[in-house]
């Protein structure tokens, strides 16, 4: 079961604050983001994907923007964004293509 908690400030239609994820949250998130991954040809193979820090944005469900590392085989950083639909049944969809950002 995910419980849903505000961690800093909201802006009405734009995201919160980066911070860490909730072991929820990974649990949720990183099936998906490794799937989309390998999905547009991102090598994740060798790389141990790290979900490194998320804001969100409440919509019709809550959009995920996660920071997610590549580890130290793969250097790099990519932001992709998760959807998780409102009432939740506990699916989570990458929207997007992930995008290469800086780790800092």
């Amino acid at each position: 079961m995910i419980t849903w908690v505000v961690h800093g400030d909201m802006l009405v239609g734009g995201y919160s604050t980066p911070r860490l994820l909730t072991p929820e949250e990974q649990t949720l998130l990183k099936p998906p983001v490794v799937s989309r991954f390998l999905t547009v040809g991102v090598p994740v193979n060798s790389c141990h994907l790290h979900l490194l820090q998320v804001s969100t944005q409440v919509v019709a469900g809550t959009n995920y923007k996660l920071k997610v590392s590549d580890g130290v085989t793969c250097p790099g950083c990519w932001e992709v964004v998760v959807f998780v639909p409102l009432p939740s049944d506990g699916t989570a969809r990458v929207m997007g293509t992930p995008t290469q950002t800086s780790c800092y």
